[in-house]
């Protein structure tokens, strides 16, 4: 080595430590080609006959000019930021995936609940099923991100979420990210605002802002480059899942047509038996007399003759009943008739007195609480009315819980007897 031939040859040159042993003289020139070299470092120790103890070189003024300047930080790189169309195609494919989670996951609780899944059957469920849907979708979204880091369309696409200070969002973050999306990204999903609000939203992305729900609550849309194959999986997730949404809508389509063309095949056939003259009306085939159900409730005929007919109207979860019916007796008088009879018209009561009798509408009456015979804790209620053509009855019959629908059921019995006067 160039070094090994010099040391010793320069008078008042400089020593230094290699390896526990002195090494020198050599000149300074030499000792920044060592340290070039990587053969000493800025801790080595070094020596002059002018100096009464070894130093390290990075110590020594006169050898500072050795010692390279440090560079300084290379400016923060400024985070990019993701654009409109691919924030929106992300956006696209995982609202459609969670919604199909949400749908699977309502089919569960119904197969778990069948009260649920009557519920849902029902004008008032089918609202809100629907209503929720897309707030719920927007939960699944947020405990994705928790749980797997990210969402399946931003992953592909080389997207991920992120605070101010560039770190991950808990999940009540993104759920407020989500809820402002919803109001000010898509205004709920109104027709025609909708557009507008995702309008203005690209607008600001386009040029080079932060989607104003993004802004107020400090977040951000990073994007990363990503390669063909990434694009090539979101195509296939993106047209398998369209093709999923497309058959679960035309399967819901169809069997919605089938619904409707047996309802009324249903109402013209049966019509003239269950007394169902429109949806939610019933006429009473005796008087003419009609009577609104309220909403969900249906009609079917139970017993039919010259001299007796009853039928059964029940609520869409099958928790409320009342029964409704007539029976010609002219010889009896009312008192025998709720003795002997009682328990025959009414076997799904189960009456814990004699009742009352009274005068109903101008004429002869008897009703009496109870309970029904297979629930202790339900509730039901009797009423019988002599008329001079015989005997109607009607009872409610209730399961828990009871308040619900005690104000229905009262008012259709009474509504059905008021059909026969």
């Amino acid at each position: 080595m160039a070094a090994a031939i010099e040391e010793g040859f320069f008078v008042n040159g400089w020593w230094y430590e290699s390896r526990g042993n002195r090494r020198g003289p050599v000149p300074i020139e030499l000792l920044k080609t060592l340290l070039d070299e990587r053969q000493i470092s800025l801790d080595t120790l070094v020596w002059r006959e002018d100096m009464e103890n070894w130093e390290r070189l990075s110590s020594l003024v006169e050898l500072a000019q050795m010692i390279p300047a440090a560079p300084p930080p290379l400016p923060k790189a400024r985070p990019v930021t993701a654009g409109p169309w691919r924030r929106f195609w992300a956006r696209t494919l995982d609202t459609w995936l969670e919604l199909v989670v949400v749908v699977l996951l309502m089919l569960v609780v119904s197969r778990m609940f069948p009260s649920v899944q009557e519920w849902f059957s029902t004008p008032t469920g089918s609202a809100f099923f629907a209503l929720t849907m897309l707030p719920s979708a927007q939960a699944v979204d947020a405990t994705s991100h928790v749980i797997f880091g990210n969402t399946l369309g931003k992953a592909l696409l080389g997207l991920h979420v992120a605070n101010r200070n560039g770190h991950p969002l808990i999940f009540s973050e993104h759920l407020e990210r989500n809820l402002g999306m919803w109001l000010r990204g898509i205004a709920l999903g109104f027709p025609l605002i909708g557009h507008v609000a995702m309008w203005r939203q690209a607008n600001r992305l386009r040029q080079k802002q932060l989607a104003s729900y993004d802004e107020s609550g400090g977040f951000t849309v990073l994007v990363s480059p990503v390669g063909g194959v990434h694009i090539v999986g979101f195509v296939v997730v993106f047209a398998a899942l369209a093709l999923v949404v497309l058959t679960l809508n035309t399967m819901d389509r169809t069997m919605s047509s089938k619904a409707d063309l047996t309802a009324t095949a249903s109402v013209e056939t049966n019509s003239s038996t269950t007394g169902m003259t429109s949806p939610g009306r019933w006429k009473n085939p005796r008087s003419g007399h009609e009577v609104m159900l309220p909403l969900g409730w249906d009609v079917s005929q139970k017993s039919t003759g010259p001299a007796r007919v009853s039928y059964e109207f029940n609520d869409a979860l099958r928790r409320t009943r009342v029964e409704f019916g007539f029976e010609t007796e002219e010889r009896r008088s009312i008192n025998d008739y709720v003795q002997e009879d009682r328990n025959r018209i009414f076997p799904s009561v189960r009456f814990g007195g004699e009742g009352e009798y009274r005068t109903i509408r101008g004429h002869a009456g008897w009703s009496s609480d109870g309970i029904p015979s297979d629930n202790r804790s339900g509730a039901a209620f009797a009423v019988i009315i002599q008329t001079p053509e015989g005997f109607w009855w009607a009872a409610s019959v209730i399961y828990p819980p009871t308040e619900v629908d005690r104000p229905d059921a009262r008012a259709l019995m009474f509504d059905l007897l008021k059909t026969a006067m």
